[in-house]
């Protein structure tokens, strides 16, 4: 689930309504950054709650409106401790979306191709001046562990404008290297990689 350790860390600043948690969730611009739909939390901390992870601590009415206030349990804690070592401990590299469209790319209309990347490359920028505006703002009174995640997510942001900037400067020079699959085996790169990936297994 998702939206499990953004509603256990949440509650662990203290009980409140699925409203509250979804309003500071997007306080905190979460969407901008982690691929999570807020608009599912309520399904959610249902689901927490059933699994024993927080637990109804009252209600509170707003006009006729009555919100059920939660907080978390022993079990809670617990699980969110392991969500975030598991986090640290993992080392899976991070996946980019555009990965598998990159293994054939030479195939791609390069008209339609060249105008996807500047439109991808404007968004990117756009999104990194949004990022740095609201790091801005923020960086003195956030968390420390809030603050480097936007420090984070700007050096994503600005890696991904340059190797964007790159890939339609390839684009732009001409059609793009189909590669040489007969050079796998002239060159022996099986063999190269095999003998590569056992050294990095001894260490």
């Amino acid at each position: 689930m998702k939206a499990e350790i953004l509603i256990l860390g949440v509650l662990h600043r203290g009980d409140m309504h699925p409203y509250e948690i979804k309003r500071r969730l997007k306080l905190a611009q979460v969407e901008n950054y982690l691929d999570v739909d807020i608009g599912t939390l309520y399904y959610a901390v249902k689901q927490l709650a059933k699994d024993g992870l927080i637990e109804e601590r009252g209600q509170e009415k707003s006009g006729r409106q009555v919100r059920t206030i939660y907080g978390v349990t022993d079990a809670g804690r617990a699980r969110l401790q392991t969500l975030i070592m598991e986090a640290f401990a993992s080392d899976k590299p991070p996946m980019h979306p555009l990965y598998p469209s990159l293994l054939f790319l030479d195939l791609a209309d390069r008209d339609n191709l060249l105008a996807f990347a500047r439109e991808r490359l404007a968004a990117v920028e756009t999104g990194l001046m949004a990022t740095e505006a609201i790091y801005n703002i923020l960086r003195t009174v956030m968390a420390a562990g809030g603050r480097l995640l936007m420090e984070n997510a700007i050096a994503h942001q600005r890696t991904e404008i340059d190797w964007t900037r790159t890939l339609i400067t390839e684009i732009e020079a001409g059609p793009l290297f189909p590669g040489d699959p007969a050079a796998f085996e002239r060159e022996k790169i099986g063999e190269k990689l095999a003998t590569l990936s056992k050294e990095w297994t001894k260490k």
